[in-house]
């Protein structure tokens, strides 16, 4: 009777550590997601930060009035930025980044909480 008493509890134990490890593994992959996403939108939005500069350039160099200014004039008025993964973005853009991977670590904090 022993035995299987102990062996139910050895079982329940183990049953109890697979659950919670399991659990583990969802919260870990949640905040590897929170991760990836936190990159592929910083990285957005250096893309997103380039090409509006290239297009204001771009438009500066089309208007008749700045040709007497001369090629430099736009260039320095809008020059090329950034547009790898690692930019350094303005502090609004960084900002509202660093706030949406703010938002997802505490979504996958709350989650596991729940036990989700």
């Amino acid at each position: 009777m022993k035995k299987c008493l102990s062996l139910i509890l050895s079982v329940g134990l183990f049953s109890a550590c697979a659950v919670a490890a399991a659990k583990n593994i969802k919260y870990e992959q949640c905040l590897a997601g929170a991760e990836k996403r936190y990159s592929e939108n910083w990285a957005a939005e250096c893309r997103f930060l380039s090409t509006e500069m290239d297009k204001k350039r771009m438009k500066c160099r089309s208007e008749p009035a700045n040709a007497i200014k001369g090629f430099e004039y736009c260039t320095s008025r809008y020059p090329s930025t950034d547009s790898s993964p690692k930019c350094a973005l303005p502090h609004t853009q960084a900002t509202r980044v660093n706030e949406k991977k703010a938002d997802a670590k505490r979504v996958c904090l709350e989650e596991a909480k729940a036990g989700l």
